[in-house]
């Protein structure tokens, strides 16, 4: 006869593997104060406005979590919130044009295959069957429209990262539709 630790594990390890809740990827991470205070004033100094309005959560971007996320073709991606949870959304890829499809562009010297550097995804909020998401990930950012019950929020940067001297995604802004830069609030659209 086994011992009983012997034929346990086993069993544990089934019992981890299928009650394991899946882990959800998470490039995201809320700006502290003073990093919040230093963009401000950056921002501010460049005539670009960049500070939190009401309800927005100001983001870092691990560029490498994100990289990882767009390269397992998707799945759980955590977005932490104002109000210091998180929200959690489960993303397939979706693809916008059939793979036997191309899309081209003209200049003088011909016609060129265009290749544009992006995945997009779509899903819902995990545990909302009601919501659905939409977001685009690439090399100059994030960009998303999630919505939840009666309410739509935005995932998009805050600064310009592009031109020659950009380095990185930079900041981004989680945040109920009608954020704006420097914290102006737009009318929020109706569907």
């Amino acid at each position: 006869m086994r011992p009983l630790r012997h034929s346990a594990i086993p069993a544990l390890l089934l019992c981890c593997v299928f009650v394991a809740p899946t882990l959800a990827a998470t490039p995201f991470s809320r700006l502290d104060p003073s990093t919040t205070r230093l963009l401000a004033t950056t921002s501010a100094l460049s005539a670009v406005a960049a500070s939190p309005a009401s309800g927005a959560t100001l983001l870092a971007v691990d560029e490498g979590e994100l990289a990882a996320f767009r390269a397992a073709g998707g799945g759980r991606l955590s977005v932490p919130d104002v109000d210091g949870a998180s929200m959690e959304l489960e993303l397939e890829p979706y693809e916008l044009m059939p793979p036997d499809k191309r899309v081209t562009y003209t200049d003088a010297t011909g016609r060129h295959d265009f290749a544009a550097d992006f995945s997009l995804f779509r899903g819902r909020v995990v545990g909302d069957e009601k919501s659905w998401a939409v977001v685009s990930m690439g090399p100059t950012g994030v960009v998303g429209l999630i919505e939840r019950g009666e309410r739509r929020f935005t995932l998009t940067p805050v600064q310009d990262m592009a031109g020659p001297n950009a380095a990185g995604v930079g900041v981004h802004a989680f945040a109920p539709e009608g954020f704006a830069r420097g914290g102006r609030i737009a009318l929020p659209l109706r569907h």
